[in-house]
């Protein structure tokens, strides 16, 4: 399993995903582009927006500092928005308090994990596959600390949707 670093900056609620960029591209069998201005378009016709969950690791960059503190998590918030004419896609990834200082840390992902997912909904959203019932990839990890992701406190995790629905 391969891990990414995003910009590991204390404090940082939200992570472009332009880093991961190329992980994506090996995965896909078409040309994308990732265009970061697509945030400011949702609710257009032409742009879907989802979010998944995906397997990683978290390391506290202030608790490092003394005694370190790490955690894994098998889902961490991945927003993404995609648009056909032509194909762009951009990804924001949600980070996570820790629970022993309560500053947000961002993931390292899996990045086989998230690649495989983007690709997946994008094929979906082309055409290029059926809907089926999501294929979790099963990492035995703690329960969802919903309190802490900030996914979850901006609604947009897909654990606070499964809640509403129950």
């Amino acid at each position: 399993m391969t891990r990414q670093k995003g910009n590991r900056t204390e404090g940082r609620e939200v992570t472009d995903g332009h880093h991961l960029h190329n992980e994506v591209l090996a995965r896909a069998d078409y040309r994308l582009t990732y265009d970061d201005s697509l945030e400011h378009l949702k609710g257009m016709n032409n742009i879907r927006w989802s979010t998944r969950s995906v397997f990683g690791r978290f390391e506290c960059p202030q608790c490092l500092r003394c005694k370190p503190w790490t955690w894994n998590s098998g889902k961490i918030c991945v927003q993404i928005w995609f648009s056909r004419n032509p194909d762009r896609y951009m990804t924001r990834i949600h980070s996570q308090k820790c629970r022993r200082c309560e500053s947000y840390t961002e993931p390292q992902l899996d990045t086989g994990s998230y690649a495989t997912k983007l690709v997946d909904a994008f094929d979906l959203w082309k055409g290029l596959r059926d809907r089926r019932e999501s294929v979790d990839d099963f990492h035995p990890t703690p329960p969802h600390d919903t309190d802490r992701c900030h996914g979850c406190l901006e609604g947009v995790c897909e654990q606070v949707t499964l809640r509403r629905r129950h």
